[in-house]
């Protein structure tokens, strides 16, 4: 996506396939993309540890936990509804929503050659993204595990990396600070 981010190779972009084909349908494009040969061929070169092995062998545990606390929190109605609508929505926003609303409107705190923008202002929602919608900032300095830059900026996501490296579940590799 970086590589070709806002030109015609791009799996997800707004500019070349509309706003609303990528709204309603970037969910698929992102699984046709992250599928294709040479995404593939790169994740051979990706080494992984015990834990981030065993979450790739059983991708349904996350949302099954998730649902299981929804449901002793809130009970079996509620716990089982807010679990449908989060796995019906989340493709939509996570996906579609970011690429669509994060490339076509919002701030932007550095020049880059797309058209990304940070919408991070929306922060319940970019807290519920883990900072993606910080997504100007993603794309400027695209190697660092933090997207937030600005005092009112806050990356979810980078606070959940520094913890779990806290209890040596994870390693904070690269953090960038902006001086602009």
């Amino acid at each position: 996506h970086h590589i070709h981010s806002d030109q015609e190779k791009d799996p997800h972009s707004p500019v070349h396939k509309g706003v609303f084909h990528v709204l309603f349908l970037g969910a698929y494009d992102y699984t046709l993309a992250k599928n294709s040969a040479s995404v593939v061929a790169l994740r051979k070169h990706v080494s992984m540890n015990k834990y981030e092995s065993f979450i790739h062998q059983n991708q349904l545990l996350a949302p099954m936990v998730l649902t299981a606390i929804l449901i002793i929190l809130l009970g079996p109605m509620k716990g089982n509804l807010l679990s449908a609508i989060n796995f019906s929505i989340s493709p939509l926003l996570a996906v579609g929503g970011v690429y669509t609303f994060a490339h076509t409107l919002g701030l932007r705190n550095f020049k880059t050659s797309d058209n990304s923008y940070n919408l991070g202002f929306l922060y319940p929602l970019n807290f519920l993204m883990s900072g993606e919608l910080d997504h100007n900032n993603h794309h400027a300095k695209a190697a660092s595990c933090k997207f937030s830059y600005k005092w009112y900026e806050f990356d979810v996501g980078y606070f959940y990396l520094k913890l779990f490296s806290f209890f040596k579940l994870s390693k904070v590799v690269i953090v960038h600070k902006i001086n602009n």
